[in-house]
């Protein structure tokens, strides 16, 4: 129940708010036509107008919209703004001259004057705007013809001569008071000044018809705006403000020609205009339905691209909804030139038929029968790549596989460069025949004998790596197993150092090779430490950063250096000396706290210090008071605080949300602060402390509950 009521307010609320948003902006119009919010806010007109009972209300308000509007045509900036601009103006008099027609005669004057005014402002308006638009000139037009025309003065026959006097036969007199009572056709617009004989000619003045095609008759002929005249009522298209046509409403209208022959653009569809044009609102939304059509020639025949195939367009267009969706049975065509011109066919084509190599169903689908043609070249000259072997190609490849051509080296020439020499590879430095090295069945495995060479650089000299030894290079390597390199270096002993053949690296001890290495095993190293002290003269670069910096000796033994030991009861230095205290630590000295053999083992006399906030921060949200107040020094977690004499568990201990709003005391004991208690005596209003539970019944709690026990006991 409650939901359906709120869902009711908030609906409410919403109705509420959107009318009163409306009522905005019919009232103070702040968006200019073509802007996002400018439907809403005509919309919000149109309510207001049609709201308005008032006759003449409805016609002043009417009038205003179009001074809204006009503010508007001088800030339009651009033509697609211009022409939204000069169509709202002209709907706005279209609706204000009919609102106008529909006031009272008494008010006709005054609004008239308005509407002139009106009228004056956006001619002004649209003299400052660029005449060769068609907007303006269309909305140029429109306000000229609403214009009333001037009053055409009465004309007096001179009087003549006197005549003999003669008997008068009886005929009707006219009565030509201007303050007749004409309630059943109001003089409004052009009819006001319109002379009385000209409706009412030898003094007949009971049925005279209403409609204005009896008055206002057409003449089709060569001085008509158009030969088919609309065959509808005048006052679809005319108003009594000016004859021009002003306003017409197009729905339901499906008989276009008669109004708009002149308006269709050369070249167009001779056929109605309401098999394309559905939206009488807007012309330029058009579509048209070419389901079960195969004559496109009528309406398309201007679109086809130069020289297109000149058949029916349904040969090929199948599909109305997407005309670039187009297919063409191609079965029983031979002639393919006849539509695929020269510019279709890629440069230095096969010049035969074109069905001998593609398929009509798969035009990208190459298939010729290459049999009997061993002339590859009179088609595939041009692809042929350079440099390729002079002979016929049939020495090589075959017409059914091309891309494995396979060649018979076995009867061929021993000189492989009269074919090859383009495959050479770059730096190849061997200059004798190719056979030397390779075979023409394996031509990847390479043998050579080198037993006859003795200079290795001749053939490999780019082949070295960096830094190479620069003699011969048989001096490590052989023939037979190039891999397994070896050199004796006990023969050089004494007559040569390591460092003539091999660079150290960068930074190496700077003493002799020989020193850790060994010639017959080098990746083998080997140290006397024992009689080194000054560990720093080789390994300074391995200390890590911020490291002790006195003797290494003083932590580290040559025998195992990770098990680095110090013995701190000698140490006289303080110990951020070395170590360095983390972040926020006490700053006193750590000796106070820490032991050399035990430095886990933390220990502080807080005896006689009572100010826990210099080195302790105090906790957020704590109590201000003194930490001794509820800590003890040496047990530091057991709180104890007296609360006798405090009553103000406030100050200290937050309410928790949602909580009753009263005294802690009056629930709470401090010796036992779980044993709640409250005395309920005198109090009848629980839903105050008490929330509903859900799905409980409303009404009173007394009616069930009892303030001495909760409990209900079941119905029997």
């Amino acid at each position: 129940m409650n939901k359906t009521v709120l869902f009711l307010a908030t609906l409410t609320l919403l109705l509420l708010a959107g009318a009163a948003g409306m009522t905005i902006l019919a009232a103070a119009a702040p968006f200019p036509p073509g802007a996002p919010l400018y439907p809403l806010q005509s919309q919000a007109e149109q309510w207001r107008l049609q709201l308005t009972r008032d006759q003449s209300q409805r016609a002043a308000f009417a009038l205003d919209v179009v001074a809204r509007r006009l503010r508007a045509l001088p800030q339009a900036n651009g033509s697609a703004a211009v022409t939204t601009t000069c169509r709202a103006v002209e709907l706005s008099l279209a609706q204000a001259v009919v609102h106008l027609g529909a006031a009272p005669a008494a008010a006709q004057a005054d609004l008239q004057s308005q509407l002139e005014a009106l009228l004056d402002d956006c001619v002004l308006a649209l003299a400052g705007q660029d005449s060769a638009h068609p907007a303006i000139n269309h909305l140029l037009s429109v306000v000229q013809g609403l214009y009333l025309p001037a009053a055409v003065p009465l004309t007096t026959t001179p009087p003549s001569a006197a005549v003999p006097a003669t008997r008068i036969e009886p005929a009707a007199v006219a009565f030509l008071d201007p303050d007749v009572n004409h309630e059943d056709f109001p003089f409004l617009g052009g009819h006001a000044s319109v002379e009385c004989l000209t409706c009412h000619p030898d003094g007949l003045y009971d049925g005279i018809s209403k409609t204005c095609a009896d008055c206002h008759t057409f003449t089709p002929g060569a001085e008509t705006l158009y030969t088919g005249h609309f065959a509808g009522a005048c006052d679809e298209c005319h108003h009594v403000y000016s004859w021009q046509p002003f306003w017409f409403d197009h729905q339901d209208i499906a008989e276009c020609i008669s109004c708009h022959e002149a308006d269709a653009p050369e070249m167009h569809y001779v056929g109605e205009c309401r098999q394309c044009h559905l939206d009488a609102a807007d012309w330029n939304q058009w579509t048209y339905d070419h389901a079960g059509v195969v004559e496109c020639e009528s309406c398309h025949l201007v679109h086809n691209p130069p020289e297109h195939y000149a058949g029916l367009c349904a040969n090929c267009h199948t599909d109305a909804s997407d005309w670039n969706v187009f297919v063409f049975d191609h079965t029983g065509f031979t002639d393919c030139v006849a539509c695929h011109n020269e510019a279709e066919i890629p440069e230095g084509h096969y010049p035969g038929q074109c069905d001998l190599c593609h398929l009509l169903t798969d035009w990208e689908t190459i298939a010729f029968s290459h049999t009997n043609q061993p002339d590859c070249l009179a088609c595939h000259a041009a692809q042929t790549p350079r440099p390729h072997y002079a002979g016929a190609c049939v020495s090589c490849h075959a017409t059914d596989v091309w891309r494995t051509a396979p060649f018979r080296h076995t009867a061929a020439a021993t000189d492989c460069a009269v074919c090859h020499q383009f495959q050479t590879p770059a730096n190849h430095a061997y200059e004798g025949a190719c056979s030397d090295c390779h075979d023409s069945d394996a031509w990847q495995t390479a043998h050579f004998d080198h037993r006859r060479y003795r200079h290795c650089q001749d053939c490999h000299l780019a082949d070295a790596p960096a830094w190479h030894y620069e003699g011969q290079c048989g001096a490590c390597h052989n023939e037979d197993r190039w891999g397994d390199a070896w050199f004796a270096h006990a023969a050089y002993a004494g007559t040569k150092t390591c460092r003539d053949c091999h660079q150290p690296p960068a930074s190496h001890y700077p003493a002799a090779c020989t020193a850790c290495h060994i010639s017959d095993n080098w990746s083998y190293i080997r140290y006397q430490h024992d009689p080194a002290s000054n560990c720093a003269a080789c390994h300074a670069a391995a200390a890590p950063l911020a490291h002790y910096g006195n003797a290494c000796a003083a932590c580290h033994t040559s025998g195992s250096w990770t098990d680095a030991t110090f013995d701190h009861s000698y140490a006289a230095a303080p110990c951020s000396a070395c170590h360095q205290p983390p972040v926020d630590h006490w700053p006193g000295e750590c000796a106070a706290c820490h032991a050399a053999d035990q430095w886990l083992n933390v220990a502080f006399s807080h005896a006689n210090l009572t100010d826990c906030a210099a080195c302790h921060a105090v906790p957020e949200n704590h109590w201000p008071g003194e930490c001794a107040a509820c800590h003890a020094t040496d047990q530091w977690h057991n709180i104890l605080f007296n609360h006798a004499n405090v009553d103000t568990c406030a100050a200290c201990h937050p309410t928790p949300t949602g909580h009753w709003p009263g005294e802690c005391a009056a629930c709470h004991e401090i010796d036992s602060w779980a044993n709640v208690h409250f005395d309920h005596t005198g109090y009848t209003n629980c839903k105050a402390c008490h929330p509903r539970p859900d799905n409980h019944p409303r009404g009173q709690c007394s009616n069930c509950h009892t303030t001495e026990t909760w409990f209900i006991a079941p119905s029997p």
